[in-house]
Parts: structure tokens; sequence; C-alpha cells
């Protein structure tokens, strides 16, 4: 991404300050939150772990609490993720939540926190210095990131489970498209969206991811789409119109203001 930012011209040079912004980003949101996601589902079913990830407005809502910001969240935005929550525990069902296994604790644990670092950092970024391109802000977050998620995987050996001879055409194709739809274009839009609007609304995509990938394993997969699919649906997206409706301005301050 920064060798294509800098072949469509000059870029703002980054201070030491931006690269420190850049560098708690990648280790709160990148190693911690993603990072910590993709280690739990190792062992954590994985319509629980997409319930404890849609934790990720509610963490968000409150932590914005401790920062001065003309937005912080109302009890639109609670009743929103509370919605939300509520949808997609029925999106992904008793027996899809844990899989039919034993609860890994552990795994468990680290998806909350997973959650947490991510939430820390997506408000932390909202603040935080960045320089004068969105784009380049992302590019340098990922970087650190990806940076510490190498040296982490090589400190415990995941280098010896890495077997190039059975990437298959379509892993291939798969892991090309994360890097392109789900980073360079998907990550880069969520920290453009974090200093251009609420915490709450930029973490509606926990809510709407699951319903997209059920919705396209019924278009392209052939998978069923239940009366209890199709309910949850509507929830999920009636606590997005929720969260994103515009508020009403307080007309008694106005009248203050006025007077």
């Amino acid at each position: 991404m920064l060798m294509v930012l800098r072949l469509r011209g000059p870029l703002p040079k980054p201070s030491v300050k931006h690269w420190r912004s850049a560098a708690i980003m990648g280790l709160l949101m990148l190693l911690g939150g993603n990072g910590g996601v993709t280690w739990a589902e190792q062992h954590v079913a994985s319509g629980l772990a997409a319930l404890l990830v849609a934790t990720v407005p509610l963490w968000m809502s409150v932590m914005s609490w401790f920062q001065t910001s003309r937005s912080r969240p109302g009890i639109k935005e609670f009743a929103g993720v509370a919605l939300g929550f509520v949808g997609l525990g029925i999106l992904t069902g008793p027996e899809e939540m844990t899989g039919g296994e034993p609860v890994h604790w552990i795994g468990m644990a680290v998806l909350i926190g997973a959650a947490l670092c991510w939430s820390a950092g997506s408000v932390y970024n909202r603040k935080a210095p960045h320089p004068g391109s969105p784009f380049l802000a992302a590019a340098m977050q990922m970087l650190c990131g990806g940076l510490m998620l190498i040296i982490l995987g090589t400190v415990t050996g995941e280098w010896s489970n890495l077997y190039p001879d059975r990437i298959t055409l379509r892993s291939g194709l798969s892991l090309l498209y994360l890097i392109l739809f789900g980073s360079l274009i998907g990550f880069s839009a969520y920290i453009w969206l974090l200093k251009h609007t609420t915490p709450a609304k930029a973490a509606t995509y926990a809510y709407v991811n699951p319903l997209v990938a059920v919705l396209i394993g019924w278009l392209w997969a052939g998978e069923a789409l239940t009366l209890r699919v199709m309910g949850a649906a509507v929830i999920i997206i009636g606590s997005v119109v929720i969260i994103t409706w515009p508020q009403r301005p307080d007309t008694r301050s106005v009248k203050r203001q006025e007077s």
C-alpha cells in the first residue's frame, strides 16, 4: 500500500509521533485484535467467536466516555448496540455458539481481550496524531502490526507449520482477496470512518459482517436461509438503523444559546 501511495504522488513525511501512534494502533488492533481472534478460533466455535467479537460496539461506546468528545454515546446508541447483540445471538444460535463441544475458556478470554484491544485501538485512533493522508496512516499501522505478528509467529515457532507446496489456487486466491478487500480497502475505510463518525457507528460492521457472510453463503454456496436467519437479519438491520439514524438537535439548548 505504501508503494501504491508513493507511485500516485508525493506523500506527507511522517514524524516520530506519527510512527509511535501507528505502532500503538498496530499493537492493539492488529496484534491484539486480529491476532487474538485468529488464535482463539482454533479453539472456539465460530458462532461464539462472532458473538464475542460483536461486543466491540459496546466496548467502544463505553470507552468513548473517557474521551472529551462532543459525540458521546447516548440511549439511542446503547439501544442499537443491545438490539444488534440480540440479533447476532439469534443469528448464530445456541448450537452454533459452542459447536456442540465444551467451551474453551482460555479461548473465550482471548476473544474478549481481542475485542477490548480492537476497541481501545479504535477509540485511541480518534485522537492519535496521524499524517495528513488517512491511507498513509492505515498503511503505517498495517506495516507495524504486520511486523509484530511476524515476530510473534516466529517466536512461537509457527514457520514450521507453513507448507508452501500445499497452497492451492483456491486458498491463494482467498488470501489475495483478504489482502485486497480486507486490508487495503476494508481496514483503510475503517480508519477513515473512525476520524469522521462516532465509534458506535463505525463499529456497526461487527453486526453486518456475519449477516453478509450468511447471505453470501445462501447466494453462492447454496446454504439454507431459514426464518431464524431472516428474523435475525431484520433485527440486525434495525439496530444499525437506530445507531446511524441522525440525532435530533436539542431544542432546549438551541433556545438557551439564542437567548
